[in-house]
């Protein structure tokens, strides 16, 4: 559940407010065409964006990547589809939780240990996940933004 947007860290409140902005165009969800990843300069370097692609199955491919990710060792590269990505240490595998989040059409929310291979001294991760819908109203791509919490205290 997504706690409330005060209790947020400034760059997660700030992607949320953004896509709580945007326009509905007569559904319930913001469209991927009227989220430009540039409006949001500050917040580049903890942003990704997966595309959504298919209905049954659902492939999940990274379009976009901040560096902040990449630094803190994320294994997703822009291109590469989310199920070329080994399974998470909780034994669950990424695409499901991108499935799900992508099902609830609902800003999807965690705060916790790396599940994913990252970079050792990465002890702790914050991020949400906000659906974006396509001309058809399904869900064309999940907008993220993740920050991190490191062994020597800094947050990136």
């Amino acid at each position: 559940m997504l706690p409330p947007i005060e209790e947020l860290p400034d760059p997660l409140a700030e992607l949320l407010s953004v896509w709580e902005a945007l326009p509905r165009s007569g559904g319930d969800l913001p469209r991927r065409v009227d989220f430009d990843p540039m409006s949001v300069p500050r917040l580049l370097q903890n942003v990704y964006l997966i595309a959504v692609e298919g209905r049954a199955p659902r492939r999940f491919r990274f379009r976009l990547i901040g560096e902040a990710l990449l630094a803190a060792g994320a294994p997703g590269r822009p291109g590469m589809y989310v199920d070329e990505i080994p399974r998470t240490t909780t034994g669950a595998h990424l695409h499901e939780h991108l499935a799900a989040a992508a099902a609830s059409r609902k800003p999807n929310w965690y705060r916790g240990p790396p599940t994913l291979q990252h970079h050792k001294f990465v002890t702790e991760l914050e991020g949400i996940m906000l659906p974006l819908a396509g001309a058809d109203d399904d869900v064309e791509a999940l907008l993220g933004i993740t920050v991190y919490r490191w062994l020597d205290g800094r947050t990136t």
